[in-house]
């Protein structure tokens, strides 16, 4: 799974290009928008057939809920499977204005079915106050 301002497939060669990865954003103040946020996946080795999966977007750290985590987006949407074992599916998802209200450590998950096949890590930081006079 990689997280990336940009994800283009170029026609011709479908060849994908993942542009601008990144582990954390950054912002002077909360809660804040950030404009397009796309999640790149390719999967293999599904069980053959049609499935539902699921991409969230969680809050993992101590100040979200009592179960320790809070959901902050979720969306679901259909893949299918050949019996190839070598096929590779790909798949783009591409998150606009999505608004963080506070900072913290959150994890984009994706599953299918009810089994969690992929997740990965990022935080939210506020900037210091010396950017936040640097930068606005």
């Amino acid at each position: 799974m990689l997280v990336a301002d940009r994800v283009i497939r170029e026609q011709g060669t479908n060849k994908v290009y993942v542009l601008g990865t990144f582990d954390r954003i950054l912002s002077p103040r909360f809660p804040t928008r950030h404009d397009t946020l796309n999640v790149y996946l390719a999967l293999t080795e599904g069980t053959p057939g049609e499935h539902e999966g699921k991409l969230q977007i969680v809050y993992i750290d101590d100040k979200s809920d009592v179960m320790g985590e809070r959901e902050l987006l979720s969306m679901k949407g259909a893949l299918k499977f050949s019996a190839d074992k070598l096929q590779v599916v790909e798949l783009v998802m591409e998150l606009r204005g999505v608004i963080f209200p506070r900072p913290g450590t959150l994890e984009i998950r994706f599953s299918v079915g009810a089994e969690l096949i992929e997740w990965r890590r990022f935080r939210v930081e506020q900037l210091p106050e010396r950017e936040k006079s640097a930068n606005g």
